[in-house]
């Protein structure tokens, strides 16, 4: 038996499933800690600054990430190519650095509360994505006891520092800022220590330089599109409502962030069987990927309906009377997610059958909605037209695939 549970332990998707686990519900412990020790405004501007640094993410991920990722597997000794990834990011970070520096002193009203803590957001959006960096490399790599040694660092860091400060001091929003990026480097400096990177320069950088070039420049063009359709309604919700309303908007999208592990998981065990299954039966996959969503459904709508009925009682225990005024905003993420679950089986269609370009097609078409719209909508229904432009997002693009795949003759839904 001891042997048995040991297997599991160790067996490659449970330590995916570990690391997962401990990074999303790290996060969530750390915004319930964080939305009782700063006040509403003071959350509501660490959550702007959390969607820059998500957008620093994405420029990270495209321009680094992703093409790592490829072009790890297609390189037998990897210690070079690695340690030029590694300082790819840097400059990346240093070039960021000084873009997140330059930005912040632009005379802008929304910018000035963020401005009086430049320092602190370079600090903690620096470490923070040279985090994400080695977590992701790992991962890559297949040596995912080290992703999850560093996130299990990092996240107990965070979470002891938070522990502290709300039970025997408190801080204010720069100070808990510093503190967050500071806790990072413990996690970084033990990467460092099991990457051992080799410290050469060959003329192999400049084919990998190109490489990163080729692959990077889609990517990021389709990862910025896919920030902005996501993130629009939300950042002009800020600018019209205040940083109390962006501040209940992220506390709200964060509470439904578990249920992304649960997208996540389905995606990661749906895409790999429907592959197989389209290998050899095209109507086989068709028929899983219906059942799956049938089950997923009925699943995520029953915990979604429980979540819209009791949203001011689930509101108020994650963050307390303060936020009450709010719970609508629940009611309004519970319809996006089961729209989004409704329509998740498209999405794993269209990766199936390795048309990735139309996720470009159907973030540009959304992205062109938001634009279009998010005035329109804000102005009349307030923080309701956010949640209507989300829905209509999410309608737009499974739409957007759906039409695609049928003109590949590929009909999900009959």
């Amino acid at each position: 038996m001891r042997k048995y549970l040991y297997s599991i332990l160790i067996h490659e998707k449970s330590l995916v499933l570990a690391d997962q686990a401990v990074f999303s519900g790290c996060g969530f412990i750390i915004t319930l800690l964080l939305v009782r020790l700063l006040s509403p405004v003071e959350f509501g501007i660490y959550a702007s600054l959390l969607l820059f640094i998500y957008f620093m993410v994405s420029i990270s991920s495209a321009v680094v990430i992703q093409p790592l990722q490829v072009t790890l597997s297609k390189i037998g000794k990897d210690g070079e190519y690695v340690f030029f990834a590694f300082c790819l990011q840097l400059v990346l970070i240093l070039i960021l650095a000084i873009f997140t520096f330059l930005l912040l002193n632009i005379k802008i009203e929304f910018l000035n509360d963020l401005r009086k803590i430049s320092t602190s957001i370079i600090l903690f959006g620096s470490f923070f994505l040279l985090h994400d960096f080695f977590r992701k490399l790992f991962l890559a790599r297949n040596v995912i006891w080290h992703a999850l040694l560093i996130d299990i660092i990092a996240g107990f860091s965070q979470l002891g520092f938070l522990f502290y400060s709300f039970i025997f001091s408190h801080l204010n929003l720069s100070e808990v800022i510093y503190f967050m990026g500071l806790s990072y480097m413990p996690g970084i400096i033990v990467a460092i220590f099991l990457l051992n990177p080799v410290l050469s320069i060959r003329r192999n950088w400049k084919s990998y330089f190109l490489e990163h070039v080729v692959q990077g420049k889609w990517l990021l063009m389709t990862a910025l599109l896919q920030w902005w359709a996501n993130n629009l309604f939300v950042i002009a919700s800020g600018v019209f409502f205040g940083a109390t309303a962006l501040g209940a908007f992220r506390l709200v999208q964060s509470l439904f962030g578990v249920l992304n592990l649960l997208l996540q998981t389905f995606e990661n065990y749906a895409l790999p069987a429907a592959s197989r299954l389209f290998q050899s039966s095209i109507e086989s996959s068709k028929v899983y990927l219906r059942s799956m969503n049938f089950q997923g459904t009925i699943i995520a709508g029953s915990l979604l309906l429980l979540l819209c009925f009791y949203s001011e009682f689930f509101i108020v225990l994650a963050a307390g009377e303060l936020y009450s005024e709010y719970a609508f905003l629940i009611k309004g993420m519970a319809l996006l997610y089961f729209v989004i679950f409704a329509g998740y089986p498209t999405r794993i269609a269209i990766r199936m059958m390795e048309l990735n370009h139309l996720f470009f097609g159907g973030y540009l078409i959304s992205f062109v909605f938001s634009v279009l719209s998010f005035q329109f909508l804000l102005k009349e229904w307030h923080l309701w037209g956010a949640i209507i432009g989300l829905v209509t997002n999410q309608i737009i693009l499974f739409s957007f695939w759906q039409y695609a795949l049928y003109k590949n003759q590929f009909v999900l839904w009959k």
